[in-house]
């Protein structure tokens, strides 16, 4: 396992993090990279499989990898969704439609896998179509 000291987002830039999320100038600094660059900048193949749990930046690391899901790679997703009333950076409900659209156009199906009662995340499950 090689781990790799970045972020993942919709564009190259800086951040910090805190216990819940990526901010400007608070934290830990950390350097943001489109996904589709880590794979190029670090020689590393293409995964089959990603998982997401980023505390309601699952849109922006969907964005840097779009180029990745249009090549019929990876197979499989899961991606913990976390809706705007369980914290205020989380995702609107608009938010994670256009997620579901990005996942949907490139032949991704949507599978919501539960809920934690607790928080009410709802963390789903997307799948690519086999093809």
């Amino acid at each position: 396992v090689n781990v790799i000291n970045v972020a993942l987002g919709k564009e190259g830039s800086y951040g910090s993090m805190d216990e819940y999320e990526v901010k400007i100038d608070r934290g830990q600094s950390v350097r943001v990279v489109r996904g589709e660059n880590v794979i190029s900048e670090f020689d590393i193949p293409t995964p089959d499989v990603i998982k997401i749990d980023v505390e309601g930046m699952e849109l922006d690391v969907l964005r840097g990898i779009e180029s990745i899901l249009s090549k019929n790679t990876p197979r499989m997703i899961l991606c913990e969704v976390h809706p705007d009333y369980i914290h205020p950076s989380a995702l609107s409900q608009e938010e994670i439609k256009e997620l579901k659209e990005i996942l949907h156009k490139n032949g991704f199906y949507v599978i919501e896998v539960g809920k934690d009662h607790e928080y009410g995340t709802q963390p789903c499950l997307f799948c690519k179509h086999d093809k």
